[in-house]
């Protein structure tokens, strides 16, 4: 049997502190690894997603998709956490219709994924409308809602405005290190890529040479992807 293995990581979560320097969580490791050697199975080619808050599509999963497909290979999706509550991953399984276990849930399974897919959906959909009714009907009360409750700045005035404080200063961090990357970093980063370098390659071979983040942190697999998908792509543009 041949199979690809997908991953996931959480730059936010329960996963995050556990993780290794390449990002992904020993126990999706152990789990890809239990399962290729008890039905001697080979990895074809791994994938791993970057997920850092919510996302519209899953551009890894797509890629390991097609990869499966091309190489007649099974998905092993090695994450199970709540990928049964993950309307746009299951969106993209019932789309491709792809083969793939999902280990540790045998809820996830191809031939329930419309059903699944449904289910999360109406759940959404209900949980959307029941809280617009109860907000709805706390208005019409004539009940102060958010900020317009009294006494909600209280002890809290220096907050006021604190969004687009926040807002502001996160521009500002980014501006820095644009500017602190793109001399020669950015650069470097990007033509390891082309040359078909992985994003756990460069990072060992900038900490090698030396280099550190703008925190002073060595590189790891997620700096090296935060780096080029954040400043690479405005540089391309």
């Amino acid at each position: 049997m041949k199979i690809v293995p997908y991953y996931r990581i959480r730059l936010k979560g329960p996963n995050k502190a556990d993780a290794p320097d390449d990002g992904v969580p020993p126990a999706q490791k152990a789990a890809v690894h239990d399962f290729a050697k008890e039905n001697d199975a080979r990895t074809v080619q791994t994938f791993t997603e970057v997920e850092d808050g919510r996302m519209a599509d899953r551009p890894k999963l797509r890629a390991a998709i097609k990869k499966a497909r091309s190489e007649r290979a099974k998905l092993v999706i090695a994450d199970h956490y709540k990928v049964i509550h993950d309307e746009v991953f299951l969106a993209i399984l019932n789309e491709t219709k792809v083969d793939f276990i999902c280990l540790g849930d045998s809820r996830v399974k191809p031939q329930f994924v419309p059903t699944l897919l449904k289910f999360e959906q109406i759940a959404r959909q209900e949980t959307r409308i029941r809280t617009k009714s109860i907000l709805a009907e706390k208005k019409a009360q004539g009940v102060l809602l958010g900020s317009a409750r009294p006494d909600h700045w209280k002890g809290r005035e220096h907050l006021r405005g604190s969004k687009q404080g926040a807002k502001a200063s996160a521009q500002a961090r980014s501006d820095r290190a644009k500017a602190a990357y793109a001399p020669l970093i950015l650069p470097l980063i990007l033509k390891m890529r082309e040359e078909g370098k992985s994003d756990e390659t460069i990072a060992e071979f900038l900490n090698k040479e030396g280099h550190t983040t703008t925190v002073g942190k060595p590189f790891t697999f997620v700096a090296v992807y935060r780096i080029r998908t954040r400043y690479g792509e405005e540089n391309a543009a």
